[in-house]
């Protein structure tokens, strides 16, 4: 029961940052942890930070890369927890969080396939309402000069010559503030960028 309780505070919290509804979320997300960890009792406290540092690793990465480490870090966490809570919790349990476990790190795998994959791109719809606005944009500032005015890590923003300011996102990891940067492609809502060495 615990452990339904201490998914749905994972999932509230996450549903939080989605929507507008964040400060109501967020509150029921912390009275569910409370109480989830009410449920489990003080000598599964270990156990529950594990996991939630394991995961705050994993979210940290897809937040902030660092060429994976802090991701293999936070998986790494995560198996170690299970195996280890695994001589507590008997073999029925453990089962269910390794199942839960394989198949976060199966679907990851597989959502990245697919997005590095060319014929799986074929599957995407490549029409979307909004696209003639697209195309616009992308003749109005693909090549053109801009300056970083919120860091790039790698999502940022970036002031055109204009005046007009945009999501953009780098080629690179990270582009500090007030940098020069390019336009070399333009994305759905932001523009992907390069950034311009004057050597």
């Amino acid at each position: 029961m615990a452990l339904i309780v201490w998914i749905f505070s994972v999932l509230c919290l996450l549903f939080s940052f989605q929507t507008r509804q964040g400060l109501l979320t967020t509150a029921l997300s912390l009275v569910l942890a409370i109480l989830g960890l009410y449920l489990w009792g003080p000598s599964d406290y270990v156990f529950i930070w594990g996991l939630a540092l394991g995961l705050a690793l994993v979210i940290f990465e897809a937040c902030l890369p660092s060429f994976g480490i802090l991701g293999i870090l936070g998986f790494l966490l995560i198996a170690v927890e299970v195996y280890l809570h695994h001589l507590v919790l008997g073999p029925l349990l453990f089962e269910i969080l390794a199942a839960v476990y394989l198949g976060l790190l199966l679907a990851l795998c597989l959502i990245r396939l697919v997005l590095d994959n060319p014929q799986a791109q074929s599957l995407v719809l490549k029409d979307r309402p909004g696209q003639h606005r697209q195309s616009r944009l992308e003749e109005e500032v693909l090549g053109q000069e801009a300056e970083v005015v919120a860091p790039l890590r790698p999502v940022g923003k970036i002031c055109l010559k204009d005046g007009r300011i945009l999501q953009a996102i780098s080629e690179q990891d990270f582009i500090d503030r007030g940098q020069a940067v390019e336009v070399i492609a333009v994305q759905t809502n932001e523009v992907k960028v390069r950034k311009i060495d004057y050597d």
